[in-house]
């Protein structure tokens, strides 16, 4: 419905992998994951990756907006050949 991919766009640096949390919270759980994506120039393989964590019960449920903060960066992403956007 008038929505296009995005596609990678051609980068003259080697780009960050970059890993991040992200909390789901609902009535009576606390739900977690965690994903790392990369932008890659043509690459084979998946763009990004994600896993559950923390899927435990919660005893108690607090979600202040201050507790949302960027991991730091992953290890730097490799491509081989050249980008022949």
């Amino acid at each position: 419905s008038g929505l296009q991919p995005i596609i990678p766009v051609k980068q003259f640096s080697r780009l960050r992998r970059q890993a991040y949390s992200a909390e789901h919270v609902s009535s009576s759980r606390r739900y977690g994951s965690r994903v790392l994506s990369e932008a890659q120039c043509r690459c084979t393989g998946a763009l990004s990756q994600q896993e559950e964590c923390n899927t435990e019960p919660c005893a108690t449920l607090r979600v202040r907006q201050d507790e949302c903060i960027w991991s730091s960066w992953g290890a730097w992403c490799g491509c081989t050949g050249p980008c022949n956007l």
